[in-house]
């Protein structure tokens, strides 16, 4: 479950805030990995559990995958803002079909959705398109839940400013630490 908390947050509280919910996660709920870039890399430390990369493309994500992921108890998968800042588009659904057949299909998969940015090298058209894919990747997926960021982070003109976002992906509750 995905609840958005309307508020005005700098980077350093979102931090923070964010850190704290992933711990409480990871603490009630061992066994979830973390996949992707810097949106996943901010959410604890790196290591065995979280295997975020700043910076990271969906074609390097299948070599930051453990040994060990279909022991998983859940994987949580946000991966494409750095294909959509960089203009790597072409090709980008393959190379999305191409990850998702890289992890287990029995390990539950949440695999949130590319969030609108607000950069001049961000474009909006992109990430709803690849965005798309991934929606349907996920439909096809027995055990995936996407998460529709767009839903709570952006309106039809492009992101939000007062929105920062609580991630309460095992535990509503966690919302609460902010």
């Amino acid at each position: 479950k995905v609840e958005a908390v309307p508020k005005i947050i700098n980077k350093i509280n979102m931090a923070v805030f964010v850190e704290r919910q992933f711990d409480g996660i990871l603490h009630d709920h061992a066994g979830v990995v973390l996949l992707g870039d810097s949106h996943t890399w901010m959410l604890g430390r790196n290591g065995q559990q979280n295997r975020g990369i700043s910076g990271i493309m969906v074609a390097d994500v299948p070599g930051t995958i453990p040994p060990n992921i279909a022991q998983a108890s859940a994987i949580l998968l946000m991966i494409g803002t750095n294909d959509i800042w960089r203009g790597k588009t072409a090709g980008l659904p393959e190379r999305l079909d191409r990850l998702a057949a890289a992890l287990p299909a029995g390990v539950p998969l949440i695999w949130s959705g590319i969030p609108p940015g607000q950069d001049f090298r961000f474009d909006l058209d992109e990430a709803r398109t690849a965005n798309k894919v991934i929606k349907t990747l996920c439909a096809t997926r027995p055990g995936c839940e996407y998460v529709d960021t767009w839903s709570f982070l952006a309106d039809d003109k492009g992101i939000r400013s007062n929105t920062s976002v609580c991630l309460a992906i095992v535990d509503p509750q966690v919302c609460a630490l902010g």
